[in-house]
Parts: C-alpha cells; structure tokens; sequence
C-alpha cells in the first residue's frame, strides 16, 4: 500500500505577502550608534568599536609609523571604569550621560598616557569596520561636543578620519577632519552645544570589496609639552550612509510532508541560517519568536512547517546583494530539498526571492521494533510473568 502523505500546514499566502510587504521602509544607515543603550560601567565601548596606536619618532604623525599597536576591541575606560582603578585612563570611554545629563550617552574618544612610543607623535584611533564597500558615494557624519575634562590647548589634535585597505592591509585613502567642538565653560553644563560634521567621498569601482574603516582620532607630541588629557572630545549620533541606497527582500520559508500515521511525533523544528552580503535592515518572523542570533549581515532562527523568514536587505549605490541560506532540521530520518534560491542569489533593488527547504519524512524512516526485536519481547514478558507465579505461588 502506497504511504499517504499530507502537508501538514498552509499559511494564507495574503496573509505572507501583507506581511511582508506592508510599508516600504525607508532605507536604513549602514551604520549608526547613538551609545543610547550603553550603561556607565561596562568593559567595553560595544557595537565593534576597535581601537589602535601608531607612533613616529619625529614630530609629526605623518608618513609611515615607526610603531603600531592593536588593541583590539576598545575598552570603557571612564571615571566608573578607570578612575576607580587608580588613573587608568587611556583611548576611549563612555559618557553616560555626558555633561551631567545636559546631554545624551556619548563617546569621549583622548589620548593614551601608556603609549608604547612617547618620545615622538602619537595617534589613538577608535574606528569602526566596513568590510565588502561598495563603489558609490557615501557620508560619515557626526555629532561632536567639547570634552569637558580636557580639550585642546597646546596644539593637540582631535579629529575625524576614513580610509580604504586592500587585503594586504596596504592604505588606499585616507581623508581626515579636524573636528571643532563649540566653545563651552566646563563650570557651566547648560554652555555646551553639539556641532554636525561630516566627511563625504567616493569609493571607485577598483576599490569593490574592500575594507572601509572610519572613525576619530588624535594626535599628541608629548616632546612639544602636548598632553593626552588634552586631545579628547564627545562623539554621538555617528552615522555612514550611501548617498543611493534601496532595498531588496530574501524569504526563507519550509514546508514538511508526513506520512499521517507518524504525524503526532515528528519535530518540524529547523534552524535556518538566512546571510547576505551586505547590511540586513530588518527582518519578520512569521512564528513571532526571536531570532537564535543576530548580526548586521546574518540572523539564525527556528521556523516550523509553513513558517517563513523574510530580510529587508540594503541594495548600495544600485548595486545587488548576493543571500543564500541553510539549514539543520532537528528531525532525522527526513529527506531534505530546497530550492535554486537557497544556494545563493543575486538580488538587485525592488528586487525578492523566495528559498523554500521541504521536508519529507515516512513511517519507515522513523526507529521503530522489528519482528525479531517483538518475538525477543514477548519472550522477555512471559519470564518476568513465570518468576511472578512461581514467587507468589
């Protein structure tokens, strides 16, 4: 006889699309930190903030370093964090909030008193990294406030900067900003303003795929009587965008096939693994559970028969995103099919597609007792029943 297989479950396909495609969103930065979800004593500035020192033995940061340091990611070094462990300030920190509440969480990027050189220039950079730019042209922008412990008096030097790295970690560009705070009374936190800044350029065709880095730095000449207390600044509201940018969709959805005599014990539980290869904006769970994990170019999630994952993508300067998917299901004995779109697919803006993995499971492909296991069974049952009588008799 012939199994009978059914599917277990259909979701109205109105019901998928109004979920997918009700509002289009307006398209998102492809990076911003307003430090808003920070608190005052974590270890680190979070969200991938890194940092670096280079050093030269002259008077100027310029050229090419006679000393590097990578410090990884950057640590919170505050006045909860630092000043409470004996002076140990150093980089970056967290102002939370900043000037005594008169303004928002912010970053207080300064200068490292521990600096390996400390003979000639030094630099402390705390940067973010954009792996995979595309060409197109693009904006860095910032807030940026007086620091109120210390600011540049005696030729320190506080500033923005992007630059572009080929594989080899050889510098292609490099742009930078002095970054001007507006003038305020450290006695007065009603005195402080924020001022916008920003760096626009342009990352040409040659240069697709490699890796952008941008962020703030200073620059301190210990010899020339400069100080690393006096080359800071608050940053907020740091923001890289594209000047065109649009959206693209990428579905994943599952659908399992069952023989209805084993329907109550399977487990249509599958982990799916939906990447691109540029920013995920948004994303819609039809289930409503959370996602396993999260990152801004990949999210892993738990669907059922018939659930669905759909991720808002952002397209860059009318480029495409390249996604694809994978899976585990957590039923064995299961044969799994998926579609040509699971494996990789090149969207471009406007643009969606639809992976869909199925699953099919038999009653034969499920551990159950043969005709050999069943004689040994019911041998075993007639012993435990004769050592009863003869106990009890």
């Amino acid at each position: 006889m012939k199994p009978t297989l059914v599917r277990i479950s259909m979701r109205s396909a109105l019901f998928t699309l109004l979920i997918i495609f009700a509002g289009q969103a307006v398209a998102q930065p492809l990076f911003f930190d307003d430090f808003d979800d920070r608190v005052k004593d974590q270890f680190l500035i979070g969200n991938g903030w890194v940092a670096f020192d280079q050093f030269w033995n002259g008077d100027t940061c310029s050229g090419t370093p006679d000393g590097t340091f990578f410090a990884g990611e950057a640590e919170n070094r505050n006045f909860w964090t630092a000043g409470q462990q004996g002076d140990s300030y150093f980089r970056a920190g967290l102002e939370v909030p900043a000037w005594d509440g008169v303004l928002s969480n912010m970053m207080r990027v300064y200068g490292n008193q521990y600096f390996p050189g400390g003979t000639g220039c030094e630099r402390v950079l705390v940067f973010q990294d954009y792996p995979n730019i595309k060409p197109g042209d693009y904006t860095f922008s910032f807030d940026v406030a007086q620091d109120r412990y210390g600011f540049p008096e005696n030729g320190e030097v506080i500033g923005a900067f992007v630059q572009v790295l080929n594989s080899s970690f050889e510098r292609l560009y490099f742009e930078t900003l002095i970054t001007d705070p507006p003038s305020a009374d450290p006695n007065n936190p009603d005195s402080v303003r924020t001022r916008k800044q920003s760096i626009e350029f342009t990352i040409p065709e040659d240069w697709d795929g490699e890796l952008l880095q941008f962020g703030f730095f200073n620059d301190v000449k210990e010899p020339l009587g400069q100080s690393w207390a006096r080359a800071g600044a608050y940053y907020d509201n740091v923001t890289l965008e594209a000047e065109n940018s649009g959206e693209t969709r990428y579905t994943v959805r599952t659908d399992w096939f069952v023989q209805e005599e084993i329907e109550a014990i399977i487990d249509f539980e599958v982990e799916v693994t939906l990447s691109c290869d540029t920013p995920i904006t948004d994303f819609v769970i039809s289930n409503g559970t959370d996602p396993v994990s999260q990152s801004e170019r990949e999210i892993v999630v738990i669907l059922e028969d018939g659930d669905f994952v759909t991720a808002t993508v952002q397209v860059i300067n009318e480029g495409t995103s390249q996604c694809q998917a994978t899976q585990v299901p957590r039923q064995e004995f299961t044969e799994t099919d998926a579609s040509e779109e699971c494996a990789g697919v090149e969207l471009e803006e406007g643009d969606s597609a639809t992976c869909t993995f199925e699953y099919t499971t038999f009653f034969e492909g499920i551990p159950a007792i043969g005709a050999y296991g069943k004689a040994l069974m019911i041998l075993l049952l007639l012993g435990v029943g004769f050592v009863a009588v003869r106990r009890f008799a």
